[in-house]
């Protein structure tokens, strides 16, 4: 997550002399890329929609999206959101490890599938071990690990 001013209106605030826009960005993970069903493309579509200032969701040349022109007020309920669709934004930004690559269509061949199946193998193995991430964001307060996926997500696979 980072924080970012609007600009295409930061000339425009400067000569009114007003303060930068401030909001933040944020990146999802997507272990093993881009096979995700409709219910948690609604979700966040939907919450894209109602509360960022731009209206959409950005896709981005590593097999995941970003939310941009998050307010203040929406931080903790767009990491809330993400979470009840079984979707994080842990370990997307600083300086550890990003999302891992890999084929985003496990369907297409045995090889496809095997690759798709390390890639979530890997990003898991390379989650911190804290539990920073859900007592923040997720007011959970006790209980393992979350990059152990200890804490309980909707199966969305039948949907």
């Amino acid at each position: 997550m980072y924080q970012q001013d609007d600009r295409d209106i930061r000339a425009e605030r400067a000569a009114q002399k007003l303060e930068p826009r401030h909001a933040m960005l944020l990146r999802c993970r997507l272990p093993g890329g881009g096979d995700h069903p409709p219910p948690q493309w609604k979700a966040i579509d939907k919450f894209a929609a109602e509360n960022t200032i731009y209206g959409s969701i950005r896709l981005t040349n590593r097999q995941t999206f970003q939310f941009h022109g998050i307010l203040k007020k929406n931080v903790k309920p767009v990491h809330q959101m993400l979470h009840s669709v079984g979707l994080d934004a842990l370990a997307t930004a600083n300086d550890m490890n990003r999302n891992v690559l890999c084929t985003s269509n496990p369907y297409e061949s045995q090889l496809h599938a095997e690759a798709y199946e390390w890639g979530e193998k890997i990003s898991e193995h390379l989650l911190p071990r804290t539990r920073a991430y859900a007592e923040i964001w997720l007011d959970q307060k006790t209980g393992r690990h979350y990059g152990r996926r200890a804490d309980p997500r909707p199966d969305l696979s039948a949907a």
